[in-house]
């Protein structure tokens, strides 16, 4: 399983804070749907300087910006109607966690100028909206990160980053098919797994 403390990792799960509500599910929305959340997180950064402040405020947020529970789901595969409702209920409660306890930790000691952000072009691929963008942080090549939004209601949803060619979603999956194909399927050693990773 990927360690949280890789730098793929801990830099795609900095990725996921990138996005927030959008008032339209136009395509043309997306742009500043990626824009506005810079400025949003900038402002939670700058006020929750405490890495255990900023942990609790990242909960909700990235609860209302990032299809958790999807991208929960999508990560389990095939395993994921071979989970007991309890099962399937506790795995998405530490996959919220998870997330942001690995966001609050990879932002560290940052300021609220954690990155500026220069969106292109959005695209519709099926029912999702590609957002390719160039994120450039203080004393850091610029990076380019493409992000993958879903229309929810009147607003968007985050469902996949991909930074450095890699994508955070079929990375995650892939960590998680491996394990459980390695300890025989089972869901519940997973859970333990998750269990130690988020205390």
């Amino acid at each position: 399983m990927m360690n949280r403390r890789t730098p793929i990792f801990r830099r795609t799960m900095l990725a996921l804070l990138l996005s927030a509500p959008a008032v339209a599910q136009d395509v043309s929305a997306a742009a500043p749907f990626i824009e506005r959340t810079g400025r949003e997180l900038g402002a939670l950064i700058a006020a929750h300087r405490d890495p255990a402040q900023r942990r609790a405020q990242l909960a909700p947020f990235l609860g209302r910006v990032v299809d958790e529970d999807g991208l929960a789901r999508f990560c389990l595969g095939r395993y994921w109607p071979q989970a007991t409702p309890a099962q399937q209920a506790e795995y998405l409660q530490l996959f919220r966690v998870m997330l942001a306890t690995n966001v609050a930790e990879r932002l560290g000691s940052a300021t609220s100028e954690l990155a500026q952000v220069q969106t292109g072009r959005p695209e519709r691929q099926g029912n999702e909206i590609v957002v390719p963008t160039t994120v450039t942080r203080p004393n850091n090549k610029p990076n380019r990160i493409v992000w993958v939004v879903v229309p929810s209601g009147d607003t968007f949803r985050l469902v996949d980053v991909v930074a450095e060619g890699m994508s955070l979603r079929i990375t995650q999956r892939s960590d998680y098919m491996s394990f459980l194909q390695r300890n025989g399927g089972a869901v519940e050693t997973l859970l333990v797994a998750l269990r130690q990773q988020v205390r």
